[in-house]
């Protein structure tokens, strides 16, 4: 064979090597991955409107990630596996319970989007039995008080109560799940009762028997201008490290919902009532829903200051900053 033929021999098979690997370096990145599965908890109130309208309108297929939820009546160690990373999401959780059960280790969470109680829509009520001889906070002087058990009710409840000049010795606090709340008067668990969303709006619709003590009860007595923080959406740092790819493509799928939330409210509402027992025709007043990227860290601040002093905590909280997610966190 000349030399001339075999240089041609060696230039075809260059070529053929070169373009096998510009094949290798270039063919994965255009494949295209397939769904990521996300296991995650989520509590049945308002706050998990944004996992109600993702399901539905098909935001967690078009990122493509898979979502295993999980109802959760009482919050107890779902917290600690979300820290742990063995869930990806935690979807509606009472603050001031991811607070008490994160516990120190709260610095390990990062917050997806809060969602708040302001003056205008109230997320929180003191309501009373009309039965009950109650016609004002100062008659609850050695009544029972419900609360939600999965809060730290049973701490900011007396506090504020004396801050108002009510004698809370003989003050019983009850604890009650979020199944018990909505028939906890009728049967006689409570004379009065701290309730959230959406037992608030349930309660508020029976005006023959309940007496509203004070509107946006929380948000009046806990914060400073009335934005009370009253659930969170939050994953941890081992999730982002560990299910990068489920976490992210939730969070995305999560955002697109608040999104919708804003521009259809009337739509949103809709799914809102789908997924909650509210009495027909019911007024449902939609929450603030804020993100990761557009968070108030002051009125978060303050909310914890006051917890703290009112020794709701205990410890001494970490830089909100470093606990919201933050964009770069999921580019």
């Amino acid at each position: 064979m000349s030399q001339k033929a075999i240089t041609r021999i060696l230039i075809v098979v260059n070529l053929i090597l070169i373009g096998i690997l510009i094949v290798i370096l270039w063919l994965p990145g255009r494949i295209r991955k397939g769904p990521e599965e996300a296991r995650v908890y989520f509590m049945r109130d308002i706050s998990a409107l944004p996992y109600w309208v993702a399901q539905e309108k098909g935001f967690f297929d078009s990122v493509g990630v898979i979502v295993k939820a999980e109802e959760v009546v009482r919050v107890g160690d779902e917290i600690a596996m979300i820290r742990r990373g063995t869930v990806v999401l935690g979807l509606g959780f009472p603050w001031d319970a991811l607070i008490g059960k994160a516990d120190t280790g709260l610095a390990n969470f990062r917050v997806v989007y809060s969602v708040f109680g302001t003056p205008d829509k109230p997320a929180t009520a003191l309501l009373a039995r009309k039965d009950a001889g109650i016609t004002s906070v100062k008659d609850l002087t050695g009544k029972r008080i419900g609360y939600w058990q999965d809060t730290r009710g049973a701490l900011e409840v007396p506090a504020i109560l004396l801050s108002l000049g009510v004698d809370t010795a003989g003050v019983k606090m009850v604890a009650l799940s979020s199944g018990e709340m909505p028939t906890a008067f009728a049967d006689n668990r409570c004379e009065a009762m701290v309730v959230f969303e959406p037992v608030r709006t349930q309660y508020l619709a029976d005006t023959d028997n309940i007496l509203v003590l004070e509107d946006g009860f929380l948000e009046k007595y806990l914060v400073s201008g009335g934005r009370l923080p009253v659930s969170a959406v939050f994953t941890s740092v081992p999730n982002l490290r560990l299910r990068r790819d489920a976490t992210v493509r939730a969070v995305r799928a999560l955002n697109m919902a608040v999104d919708y939330i804003r521009a259809n409210p009337a739509e949103a509402e809709k799914i809102a009532r789908a997924n909650l027992t509210l009495p027909e025709g019911a007024d449902l007043a939609l929450p603030e829903f804020r993100r990761y990227d557009e968070e108030d860290y002051m009125v978060i601040e303050s909310y914890m200051k006051k917890l703290n002093e009112m020794s709701v905590i205990l410890f001494e909280p970490p830089d909100l900053k470093n606990l919201y997610l933050r964009t770069s966190d999921i580019k």
